[in-house]
């Protein structure tokens, strides 16, 4: 798509010059390549013991045949990763309707760490299902089904007695490999919930057992 002029044509409308198109087929072995050589750039300069940092990146530019500048630029240049697209729960809202209420949204830094805190929406709940999505379109959306679900899990064991609008926080953390961990507490319970699984290919894990109808967890207005 980097070959189409529309590109060419949005980027200069938007940010205001002339954009130079240079091997788009290469550039993601071209940007693993160089991200290898910062690597081991790094390596090379952290095992250097009993010099100055400035030193070592100049032994090391002159060992791989790097200017000096060059070889600081590399050392000093942070890569982070970032989430592909949003992760949320499903909820329900005051008039029942399913939604995603995102915690994590596309291009965030990982690791990404997020909790908030839902209630309950019927007295008596003794079971929660909490569900993860993964947004499966161009732009974030509310809707269910414009969304993929991934991991699923049941914090079961609830009291009964327990009123409508009881807490439950949900901690929803990504790792840096974009492996999902959720965990949901009732605030009656001891022990939490815990799901994970990983990006597209999440695999789901939650207590074992009967598959009864279960109420969703809302915002509190």
């Amino acid at each position: 798509m980097s070959k189409s002029p529309a590109v060419a044509r949005r980027l200069q409308e938007e940010f205001g010059f002339n954009p130079q198109l240079a091997d788009p087929d290469l550039a993601v072995a071209k940007g693993a390549a160089i991200y290898g050589q910062k690597k081991e750039l790094e390596a090379y300069v952290e095992s250097a013991t009993g010099v100055d940092k400035d030193v070592a990146v100049r032994d090391a530019a002159a060992k791989y045949g790097l200017s000096a500048t060059a070889a600081a630029q590399l050392v000093d240049t942070e890569v982070s990763n970032v989430t592909s697209r949003g992760f949320g729960l499903s909820l329900a809202d005051s008039s029942g309707q399913l939604y995603v209420e995102f915690l994590a949204h596309a291009n965030d830094t990982l690791p990404v760490e997020s909790e908030q805190r839902f209630f309950t929406v019927a007295d008596n709940q003794t079971e929660v299902l909490v569900e993860v999505y993964e947004q499966a379109t161009a732009d974030e959306s509310e809707r269910l089904g414009d969304n993929k679900k991934i991991v699923e899990g049941r914090l079961m064991g609830i009291p009964s007695g327990q009123p409508k609008g009881s807490p439950v926080d949900v901690r929803f953390s990504m790792a840096r490999d974009q492996t999902i961990e959720v965990t949901a507490r009732h605030s009656a319970l001891s022990q939490p919930l815990g799901a994970a699984g990983g990006g597209r290919d999440g695999q789901r894990r939650g207590p074992a057992g009967r598959t009864p109808k279960v109420d969703l967890l809302k915002p509190k207005a």
